[in-house]
């Protein structure tokens, strides 16, 4: 049975040089490509996390301004209701000195000696 025998001639030897170098060039392709590729995450990265402080930074923004806008909101509810107790207080404090001056006068009388009292120990 004959075997046949491997050439290693001049011919196989550009082949695989030539294919060698297409392998190699290959490689470097795809470096470049992953290089590039590396490029494009960090810089999707970088813009996705630009926008996430740009989103956070606008989120507080509004929730400074609903904060602010509760305080003035309460603050403005808060003097309208002590002028209201205000005018409440006035008005039964005048209604019971047109009322009952007597009384009045005797829990002021009574007042001024408690503090007059108070104020010599």
């Amino acid at each position: 049975m004959p075997t046949a025998r491997k050439r290693n001639g001049p011919g196989k030897r550009e082949s695989f040089a030539g294919a060698t170098t297409a392998v190699q060039q290959d490689l470097r392709n795809l470096r470049d490509d992953l290089s590039a590729l590396a490029d494009e995450v960090t810089n999707l990265a970088q813009e996705t996390s630009e926008e996430t402080l740009a989103d956070i930074k606008e989120r507080v923004a509004r929730l400074r301004d609903n904060v602010d806008e509760f305080v003035s909101g309460a603050s403005a509810r808060g003097r309208d209701a002590l002028r209201d107790v205000t005018d409440d207080l006035n008005d039964a404090v005048q209604t019971s000195v047109r009322e009952h001056p007597l009384t009045v006068l005797a829990i002021a009388a009574g007042i001024g000696f408690i503090f007059g009292a108070t104020w010599r120990r």
